[in-house]
């Protein structure tokens, strides 16, 4: 089995994925909103629009929190190996940096799909706006950068290259 290099390209794709799945189901509950009216939650459900905001709330937080730590983390990391010319240590901290990355874009994601989950419940718009300010928030913030990526692999790479 061939075991794949972390890299800008990956790290790029894999976000990138994230963050387009909550875009694919906003616009399958505003098709299903459009096309059949109204929420899915029967409205003496005792489940308010005004409850499930708190809730998503309380977990957006949580998860912006987590993910911009995450974020704080890739960036430190990356200044501390600005240096690195150990292929090794190169491939380690890209490894490391890709991970967090991925981490921190699937607790954006998550916000946004509980978001998506509300504005499906109560055909409410208020959730899907959250849902993609989160997004945004999330693309801003945590989508792979090249100067986070590019040193590092010139590093791994330069090493490969010299133990042909």
């Amino acid at each position: 089995m061939q075991h794949s290099q972390p890299s800008l390209r990956t790290a790029r794709s894999v976000v990138g994925a994230l963050f387009i799945a909550p875009l694919v189901f906003f616009g399958l509950v505003s098709f299903l909103i459009g096309r059949f009216g109204g929420g899915l939650l029967p409205p003496d459900s005792g489940f308010t629009a005004r409850t499930a905001l708190w809730i998503w709330l309380a977990i957006a937080v949580g998860c912006v929190v987590i993910a911009l730590t995450m974020r704080n983390r890739v960036v430190a990391r990356v200044d501390e190996a600005r240096f690195v010319t150990d292929p090794g240590e190169a491939s380690a901290t890209l490894a490391d940096v890709q991970t967090r990355l991925i981490i921190a874009a699937s607790l954006f994601e998550m916000a946004a799909l509980v978001a998506g989950v509300f504005f499906l419940l109560f055909a409410a718009s208020d959730f899907l706006w959250v849902g993609l300010a989160t997004l945004a928030v999330g693309v801003a913030t945590v989508f792979p950068r090249a100067e986070w990526f590019e040193s590092l692999e010139r590093a791994r790479d330069a090493g490969r290259a010299e133990a042909r």
